[in-house]
């Protein structure tokens, strides 16, 4: 939005329709509607716009008019006693605008989800034979106690309520800031917890959490330390990489999550960024398969352009926060508006670099299962005859140079698990740089 009324410095929501019109979006205190508006009832939620996950928003899983606004205050120091996670329901049912129904909502300060609860927040589909939901689809809700190891886990369905406390991960920290983000296919999830990351795997189906991974560097002492006050967190696609920022040292540097043990793991770790004078926060994956990066105070955001790739094409500048039509730039903070990415499937395979003269990268998402090597015909736009082909070489992907601008069709053919995958992708070739 060009024209918003929110300021939203850390966390922040939105959420549209299936055809992208907008419906409404929060910061964690204040709800505004489609019209821009203060939406009813929707001032003085127990959020608050300087937390990290301090707004987010789930679709109630048994009615399409009503969503659920979940907040996150910023924790004021480890001798609070509030609750944390407050709930409020928003409803569209004869409010063309929406409305927040006071009655389905815990709207006093003690009626949070979670005591003494972190900035943090998570939201996982139901598995196949989910306990205790008897066939219903909805939701796993997750949040993160301060000064512990703790979990509080809770299901939503046709009502939201408690599940049950697990105790998992090995030491603690003040820290409260810094994200809790799952990979796309919900069986596994990272924390950010001030000098390191702790990783987990997740049960779909019984909502057990468990302990796997602690990754850490230097000391944190040193402030430039790749490790530093971690603070953004995102999984490529297919899940093989863990991506996070060093807040406080400008930094975003990567795991390879496919290696068998935490020794393995820590060595993998790859920089992309480092400047001090630039704190990174927020990490986001999109439906185009890029995961997008908040860079504080600058007119731009960072692009992570193939976050599946060995070579991930890292892009500081790689989009300006500019109104087309006014040329008038906005600043970033540590946020990016949440995104509970199992709203959306990745496709099969992805699409970077489509400028005519330079190559065009293939590359599947996911390869878990895969037989032999896929391969990529292509069409111009409208023919069923095929123009060329490619075949990857034993990494999954390929390049190819398109003989021209302008749209063409390319078809991905794959075996996973002897059964033949073909997904076709539209795309358009730039003369100019994109």
């Amino acid at each position: 939005l060009t024209n918003s009324q929110m300021y939203a410095p850390a966390g922040s929501a939105t959420i549209c329709d299936s055809l992208g019109n907008l419906l409404f979006y929060t910061n964690g205190s204040t709800v505004w509607n489609r019209n821009l508006e203060v939406m009813l009832h929707g001032t003085s939620l127990f959020g608050d716009s300087t937390a990290t996950q301090s707004a987010n928003i789930l679709q109630h899983p048994e009615d399409s008019l009503k969503y659920y606004i979940f907040t996150n205050r910023r924790y004021p120091g480890p001798d609070s006693t509030y609750t944390g996670g407050h709930f409020y329901m928003v409803d569209f049912k004869n409010n063309s605008v929406g409305r927040i129904r006071l009655e389905e909502s815990s709207n006093s300060p003690d009626e949070g989800m979670t005591p003494m609860a972190t900035e943090k927040f998570m939201a996982i589909p139901y598995g196949a034979l989910t306990v205790g939901a008897n066939g219903k689809k909805g939701y796993w809700i997750i949040t993160h106690q301060i000064n512990s190891n703790m979990f509080t886990v809770f299901q939503l369905d046709s009502t939201l309520r408690f599940f049950n406390t697990q105790e998992q991960g090995s030491g603690h920290g003040t820290q409260v800031a810094g994200y809790m983000k799952a990979n796309l296919r919900g069986d596994r999830f990272a924390l950010a917890r001030w000098k390191w990351v702790q990783v987990f795997d997740f049960s779909r189906r019984n909502g057990e959490i468990t302990y796997r991974h602690h990754l850490y560097g230097d000391q944190s002492s040193n402030r430039d330390s790749y490790v530093y006050y971690t603070y953004g967190l995102e999984f490529s696609p297919s899940g093989r990489y863990l991506y996070c920022t060093g807040r406080d040292g400008g930094m975003i540097y990567r795991w390879d999550m496919s290696r068998t043990n935490t020794r393995d793991i820590r060595k993998s770790a790859k920089f992309l960024r480092h400047k001090p004078e630039e704190p990174t926060g927020a990490l986001q994956l999109a439906p185009d398969g890029k995961i997008y990066v908040a860079l504080q105070g600058q007119d731009h955001l960072g692009v992570i352009h193939a976050p599946d790739q060995a070579f991930p094409n890292y892009e500081d500048q790689g989009v300006r926060l500019v109104d087309n039509n006014t040329g008038e730039s906005a600043l970033s903070g540590l946020g990016l508006p949440t995104d509970l990415s199992f709203n959306w499937q990745a496709p099969p395979f992805y699409i970077t670099y489509t400028c005519f003269g330079k190559p065009t990268l293939f590359y599947l998402t996911d390869t878990v299962g895969l037989t032999g090597n896929p391969y990529w015909t292509i069409y111009t736009a409208g023919s069923q005859i095929p123009i060329d082909a490619v075949e990857s070489t034993g990494t999954f992907d390929a390049w190819y140079n398109f003989p021209d601008t302008g749209n063409f069709r390319v078809v991905m053919h794959a075996n996973y698990s002897g059964e033949d995958l073909a997904h076709e992708r539209m795309i358009k070739i730039h003369g100019i740089q994109a």
